[in-house]
């Protein structure tokens, strides 16, 4: 009975050495064809080269749609400039958001006095 086991157990490893030998083989072989390839040659092997031509490619499909898109916010700037309505320019408010902590607090300083003298002003 444990002889059977030990033949089962070595028809599974055998197969399993026998692969692991033929990979360490073919490695050993693609080690030795890469170092006698010349360089051009392994840098003519970069499968991405295919891909270039398309490097340059635009769709005609995405430029009208660029183009229309553009169109359409000159169109409504336009537009907004001839009803002299808000223009939702919010670089003011940005500015304010970007100052330091510092530089806010010492610009409330400032407004705060500037307000008690309207204030105290009879």
């Amino acid at each position: 009975m444990e002889e059977m086991r030990s033949n089962a157990a070595e028809d599974l490893v055998a197969p399993a050495a026998a692969a692991a030998k033929e990979l360490k083989a073919a490695r050993d072989r693609m080690q030795k064809l890469d170092a006698t390839a010349p360089k051009e040659a392994r840098e003519r092997a970069d499968w991405s080269g295919a891909y270039s031509r398309w490097d340059d490619f635009e769709d005609v499909d995405d430029l009208e749609l660029k183009e229309k898109l553009a169109r359409e916010k000159r169109d409504a700037a336009l537009e907004r400039r001839m009803m002299g309505g808000c223009a939702h320019d919010h670089s003011t408010e940005q500015a304010i958001f970007d100052l330091t902590t510092a530089e806010k607090t010492r610009a409330m300083e400032g407004f705060r006095r500037h307000g008690n003298e309207f204030f105290r002003e009879p």
